[in-house]
């Protein structure tokens, strides 16, 4: 997909790849089995979705090193990295570049971190889209673990998608929310904040930037999907947080345009992911969906959500 700008070089954040592959996320196991469903169950062989929508690939890390480089040479000299503190970050980005099985030292960790996380506003999109890169690697856990739970890191970096939603910042920021659910340790430490993190999806989804509103869209069926993995029976049903994720999305399936189908494809996707349980809890969110609008919409969506999900979508908004 374009970069940021549509230039050849480092611009920023690359494009979705749901799963770390691209299209639509592949369907989970529904709860129902195949073939008629017995009346409790959802009448559903692809929702709830379970692959979540992430920024695994595609990452110019020769790029982002350059950018980041370009960037120390101008900040104050409290922030600047020193040689050595510049080895450290060059050896963390090569070991990022060759996969999941690398180790980090101290000293790497710390300069991306603990010294990075000071640089100023201007300074920090590449920063972020390391960290988002980071977020790809098991080792980011270690940060969304203890009492903290990585709340700093998302405080921080909900805040500077609120202060840049239309500029490379703000698509770092929203591509970075969206990749804490790659792993489960980080997904459960963001999903303990969700609350705040639909506040940033309602930023996200109302910049003017594309791919911002497509990050948030992503964030908003992540949400959805760990929503469901958590309020497996007995576990009782968040029909409160279950009804704020379906009404952002109402909200922006009804004001998008026609350059959102990637975006409006997510927010479907999570409305859907959440139907299943709302099946088996009183339908109150059907209801509320086919009082939007949301079946006559369908159809003129369905060559971008797919009409196979379209057809279970059909079958679970139902009277």
């Amino acid at each position: 997909r374009p970069q940021p700008g549509g230039g050849g070089g480092y611009q920023g954040p690359g494009g979705p790849c749901p799963g770390g592959g691209g299209g639509a996320p592949a369907a989970g196991a529904g709860e129902s089995a195949p073939g008629p469903a017995a009346p409790s169950e959802p009448p559903s062989a692809l929702f709830p979705v379970m692959t979540h929508a992430v920024y695994k690939d595609g990452i110019k890390f020769d790029g982002l090193q350059k950018k980041l480089l370009e960037f120390n040479d101008q900040v104050d000299e409290a922030n600047k990295l020193n040689p050595m503190e510049v080895t450290h970050l060059i050896d963390a980005i090569g070991k990022l570049k060759l996969g999941v099985s690398t180790e980090f030292r101290t000293c790497e960790k710390e300069i991306v971190f603990v010294k990075l996380k000071e640089w100023p506003k201007d300074k920090m999109f590449p920063v972020i889209d390391l960290w988002r890169a980071f977020l790809a690697h098991p080792v980011s856990s270690d940060y969304f673990k203890g009492s903290d739970r990585g709340t700093a890191f998302i405080t921080q970096v909900l805040d500077l998608l609120a202060s840049d939603p239309a500029g490379a910042l703000g698509q770092c920021s929203a591509q970075y929310l969206a990749n804490l659910f790659i792993y489960q340790t980080n997904r459960y430490a963001a999903f303990d904040k969700k609350e705040r993190l639909l506040r940033g999806v309602e930023t996200a989804l109302a910049s003017s930037r594309k791919q911002v509103k497509v990050a948030g869209a992503s964030v908003l069926l992540n949400l959805a999907i760990v929503l469901h993995e958590s309020t497996t029976p007995p576990k009782p049903w968040d029909a409160s947080y279950a009804a704020s994720i379906v009404g952002v999305a109402l909200d922006f399936v009804a004001k998008a345009g026609a350059d959102d189908a990637d975006a409006v494809q997510r927010a479907v996707l999570a409305i859907g992911t959440v139907l299943p349980r709302d099946w088996t809890n009183g339908r109150a969110l059907a209801g509320r969906c086919r009082e939007a609008g949301l079946l006559d919409k369908l159809s003129g969506i369905e060559d971008k959500v797919g009409a196979n999900f379209v057809a279970d979508l059909r079958k679970l908004l139902a009277a």
